[in-house]
């Protein structure tokens, strides 16, 4: 199957946050084994907060965006775990 519009889009945005994400998060990202961040600690302050409230609501956005209707099967099982895990993140 040839991958739609909204499958690029979707894979796309899913890669951006797999890449930024653990910037807010160093320990996750060790966790995970993103080690490019292995010599910062999470940070705890009402800026950070907000700074990760800022993060998740934007992708949520553009997640709720994508039509998971136009998605591959795959892509729309990823999709509504990606919205999930943003709104468990709120």
């Amino acid at each position: 199957m040839v991958p739609t519009s909204a499958d690029q889009q979707f894979e796309q945005l899913a890669g951006q946050y797999v890449d930024q994400f653990p910037a807010l998060s160093p320990v996750t990202a060790t966790q995970l084994g993103d080690h490019r961040f292995d010599s910062e600690l999470n940070e705890l302050t009402e800026l950070a907060r907000k700074k990760s409230l800022t993060f998740h609501c934007g992708f949520l956005q553009r997640v709720v965006a994508i039509d998971a209707t136009q998605l591959a099967r795959a892509n729309q099982v990823d999709h509504a775990l990606f919205e999930h895990d943003l709104r468990t993140q709120l």
